[in-house]
């Protein structure tokens, strides 16, 4: 945990490392390569979900994260477990990966050498990642109906793999609370089958995600409302599908640009330590087309608590808009967009003023 204040951290953490066109890029598949050869689909519906239980397992993979091997664990070796329950489906699993230089093999000291002895176990230096991997259908079924913006997570599918420390779980936490809520007071013959389980299911989810993450990730959002961030948790904030003016030392100081946050990786998403990858979107248009323009901004590591991504990132919520008058830089963005979009259309237009584009130039013309 970090404690130092970095308050005086090098002034400019936000780089802007360039931006490209989003229109016929596809986004990166984070599905396993075995989702679609271990459950078989027929198979799993038939399996009991009634009964909300978390299964344990580990995942053995090579340096470069080729699939080895996955059995379940008992709770000596998992330190918390669920033992297997015949038929019955878990609501979800959670999964340790570990790291080794090749598949591990059934060991016997008197016949294996050293060697395969060192290949089977997990390599130094390589702390375990984690990821849960839900089955229960009352959960998917409430996370794709809350869920309305977050490319970089994939819902599809019989069952829903999602990384430590669950950004899309936590971003929706309080959603899927009101889901649930919404749910209970349903009458018993009005509700689908999807949501027969909903309300033991989530509380089995919300039970294991506030002994994983909640705590520290309500700290978080307290130093948030402080107008403070630390490194490790900024995830926390750079929520997909939020709006935020951003500054960079390309930039002209004072004018910061508008993007829609699309994906965040790197920071602790990764086993190595790096700095945050956030990509952003923002409407462009070429003269003959308006589109989608994707910018990539990297925050570099800080310690402690610190103000700096304060100054450089400025979160605009729903009553920001709606309210603009009160902020002069969300009002001048507001007008700003009005007038760009009322300059799409073709359309006989003079103008003078200054350029768009830094340094800025006084000009006077018909376009």
């Amino acid at each position: 945990m970090h404690t130092a204040n970095s308050d005086n951290s090098s002034p400019q953490q936000l780089a802007e490392l360039g931006d490209g066109n989003e229109s016929g890029e596809s986004l990166k598949a984070s599905v396993n390569a075995t989702k679609n050869t271990e459950i078989n689909s027929t198979e799993s519906s038939k399996l009991n979900q009634s009964e909300a239980w978390i299964k344990y397992s580990i995942e053995w993979r090579d340096l470069m994260d080729e699939f080895k091997s996955r059995h379940e664990v008992t709770e000596h070796d998992f330190d918390m477990s669920n033992l297997g329950r015949g038929s019955s489906l878990p609501a979800f699993e959670r999964v340790a990966v570990y790291r080794i230089k090749s598949s591990p093999k059934t060991v016997s000291s008197s016949q294996s050498g050293e060697k395969d002895e060192d290949e089977a176990r997990p390599i130094p230096g390589w702390l375990p990642s984690y990821y849960i991997r839900i089955y229960s259908v009352a959960i998917i079924n409430a996370l794709r109906s809350v869920v309305q913006y977050y490319p970089g997570q994939d819902l599809s599918g019989d069952f829903i793999q999602i990384e430590w420390p669950y950004p899309i779980l936590v971003h929706h936490y309080s959603q899927l609370r009101s889901f649930r809520e919404a749910v209970a007071k349903k009458e018993p013959h009005k509700l689908c089958v999807r949501e027969k389980d909903v309300d033991k299911h989530l509380e089995l989810l919300f039970d294991f995600l506030d002994k994983e993450v909640m705590e520290n990730v309500k700290n978080e959002q307290e130093r948030n409302s402080r107008g403070r961030f630390t490194f490790d948790y900024l995830w926390v904030a750079l929520e997909p599908g939020k709006t935020i003016f951003y500054d960079t030392k390309e930039g002209e100081e004072g004018v910061p640009r508008p993007g829609v946050i699309h994906s965040v990786s790197g920071g602790i998403f990764g086993q190595s330590r790096e700095g945050w990858m956030v990509r952003l979107w923002s409407m462009e248009y070429n003269g003959l087309y308006l589109g989608r323009v994707i910018t990539s901004l990297k925050w570099f590591e800080f310690d402690g608590e610190s103000t700096i991504f304060g100054k450089y990132a400025i979160f605009i919520n729903d009553e920001a808009l709606a309210d603009a008058n009160k902020d002069e830089r969300v009002r001048t963005a507001v007008e700003q967009g009005k007038s760009y979009w009322n300059l799409v259309g073709k359309q006989c237009r003079y103008h003078q003023g200054t350029t768009a584009g830094f340094p800025t130039s006084d000009v006077s013309m018909k376009i």
